[in-house]
């Protein structure tokens, strides 16, 4: 069979470019560049990369497309910015499906453990969440304090002594909302005062091993 060898006599594909410095293909259309090529050295064709690596690179502020099917699936953009299922990602990676439930999966074997680790460039994991498919737990580790917000405001915290805090000065725990009943038990800071409250005519019961010890009902009596 013909075979195309540039910068080589024997070809071992259709078409094989050989060369010992930094071999690529540049593709042009008059405009752009991309350059499909083998770096030998670090820093090679592309800013960053390293040496043996393969690199797929464009000219200017443009994006890289991978597709299946006929359809774009993964993007590049001249950020750094990979999106998959999306074209134009707003974060550093963003997944995102019209057609169904995007999710993003972290798996190991059955005796192993998965793990979405988080840190930064001086401590590579400092927080994560982990499962571990032999027990079955579920882990999630912070550094120092692990904190809740809703609406942009913290609403509950478990510091690093393992105690719960639950609002700020007020905070309130309520016990069994299914939109009709409920129980609350707030912390009134300016008041001083730990609040035992339900919003219909109810007791309160104290019971200790399996049996009702003290009582106080709707009316207010012990």
């Amino acid at each position: 069979a013909e075979r195309l060898g540039i910068g080589t006599s024997s070809p071992s594909r259709i078409a094989e470019l050989y060369g010992t410095s930094n071999p690529a293909l540049r593709l042009n259309n008059g405009t752009d560049v991309a350059d499909i090529g083998l770096a030998t050295a670090a820093g090679a064709l592309l800013t960053g990369s390293t040496s043996g690596a393969l690199v797929l690179a464009r000219g200017g502020a443009n994006a890289i497309n991978l597709g299946t099917n006929g359809q774009n699936r993964v993007t590049v953009d001249s950020s750094g910015n990979v999106g998959i299922g999306v074209s134009s990602p707003s974060r550093n990676l963003h997944v995102q499906s019209t057609s169904s439930n995007p999710v993003v999966a972290v798996t190991s074997s059955t005796t192993g453990s998965a793990y979405l680790g988080l840190g930064d460039t001086d401590s590579s994991l400092v927080a994560f969440i982990r499962q571990d498919n032999t027990s079955g737990n579920m882990t999630i580790q912070a550094e120092t304090n692990m904190l809740f917000t809703v609406n942009s405001a913290e609403r509950m915290r478990i510091d690093s002594s393992g105690v719960v805090r639950i609002g700020g000065q007020t905070g309130t725990l309520q016990l069994g909302n299914d939109g009709t009943y409920f129980a609350d038990i707030e912390w009134e800071y300016n008041n001083n005062e730990l609040a035992f409250t339900t919003n219909n005519v109810g007791n309160f019961t104290f019971n200790s091993n399996g049996s009702e010890r003290m009582r106080i009902d709707a009316g207010g009596s012990v």
